[in-house]
């Protein structure tokens, strides 16, 4: 390749870097760096349908369901992150529903798995509830509506592995037994 070859290359090269970058292409063909604070590669968590179920200022508690209510027992616990896990979202707000362990969604004043909690100061946030069963066409899911001001609203849901196939790897949890409780984590990412 003669020298004049070269350099016409490497300047269409850079130009064609210039122009995705400009266009957001080259942010589609960039797999993040692992992160500071996760050690993992940090993706923004995907958003999903919101569904026909949702109830705007469901109370803030930290249990969905009162002690014995029929179904398994689940706490499921996270961390809110920044867009690129740079940081974390202290005073987020994590507002979730559900259907209870027969399939139902609960529509009365007592908004029986529904609830919101706030992120601690390390962007943790924690929930009690009954594994929500499983209703046709649906994998066991619950939904997720997440605010900071700070950062972009998010609704997306958790899936749980071994559930109904169709359900995203990228929300999909595994959930460990801790006594009469299932356990799981759901970390969050947060676009700007």
């Amino acid at each position: 390749m003669r020298l004049t070859d070269k350099v016409f290359s490497l300047i269409c090269v850079g130009f064609l870097t210039l122009a995705a970058s400009g266009c957001g292409l080259l942010e589609i063909f960039t797999v993040p760096a692992p992160d500071s604070l996760t050690g993992e590669a940090c993706f923004l968590t995907p958003s999903d349908m919101e569904g026909p179920y949702y109830i705007a200022n469901a109370p803030f508690k930290e249990s969905l369901y009162p002690e014995g209510t029929p179904g398994q027992r689940l706490t499921i616990s996270g961390t809110v992150y920044t867009a690129g896990c740079a940081g974390v979202l202290a005073g987020a707000e994590v507002d979730v529903w559900q259907a209870d362990s027969t399939g139902v969604y609960d529509f009365s004043d007592q908004f029986l798995g529904r609830g919101r909690v706030l992120t601690d100061a390390n962007g943790r946030y924690t929930f009690e509830t009954v594994l929500p069963g499983l209703y046709q066409p649906r994998p066991r899911h619950i939904h997720f509506r997440v605010y900071h001001p700070d950062a972009s609203v998010l609704i997306t849901q958790l899936y749980f592995e071994g559930s109904v196939s169709g359900a995203p790897d990228e929300q999909t949890i595994a959930l460990e037994q801790d006594g009469d409780t299932l356990r799981g984590t759901f970390n969050i990412v947060l676009g700007p």
